[in-house]
This record gives structure tokens, C-alpha cells and sequence, in this order.
């Protein structure tokens, strides 16, 4: 679920259990346990003044992760297929070469 979609469903699951949002420090906490584990990972030794800017900072980091993550398929996409290549010349009665880097 993205950031986005985590808080408004948090949002709106907060109206049927207000004491465990009674406060921003709880709200934070909230938040916090219910996003991806790779956010929360990230998140863990940042603090953040209030809710509202918890959110923002687990926006940016989803649209960081997401933009990596596109540069990463790009890369894997345009690499000439190196490792595809067999290592060996498996043809039988054909020299081996051997070449040295």
C-alpha cells in the first residue's frame, strides 16, 4: 500500500478508535508501524516535529525509493547481457581462448 493510501485509510480508522490517536506522539506511532518495512526501516532514526510532516518525509522517501528503483530497471535493462554469454567455448575441436585481462 503506498504512503498515500496508508494514511487515508489511517485517517479514516482513527474516527472508530480515537484514544489511540489522542495524542501526535500516538498518531506518529501509528503511522510508523503501519508502513512497508523498508520505510519504516528508513525512518526509524529520524524524528519528525508532528504528523503532518512524518507523512511528508514517508512521501519523499517512497517517490526516492520509486525513483531508484526506475533507474535500476533502466540500468539492468540497457546492460549488453554480459553474464548471459557462456564462460567457455563448449564446441568440441574448437580452441579454448584463454585470454588474459
Amino acid at each position: 500500500m503506498s504512503v498515500t493510501a496508508y494514511r487515508d485509510k489511517l485517517l479514516e480508522l482513527a474516527r472508530y478508535a480515537p484514544e489511540d490517536v489522542a495524542t501526535d506522539t500516538k498518531w506518529q506511532t501509528q503511522f510508523r508501524n503501519g508502513v512497508q518495512d523498508a520505510l519504516q526501516y528508513q525512518m526509524t532514526c529520524i524524528k519528525f516535529p508532528n504528523f503532518g510532516e512524518l507523512v511528508d518525509g514517508a512521501l519523499m522517501l517512497e517517490h526516492k525509493r520509486r525513483e531508484m528503483e526506475e533507474k535500476k530497471r533502466k540500468f539492468m535493462n540497457q546492460q549488453p547481457g554480459s553474464n548471459s554469454r557462456p564462460r567457455f567455448n563448449t564446441q568440441p575441436n574448437q580452441p579454448v581462448n584463454r585470454q588474459r585481462f
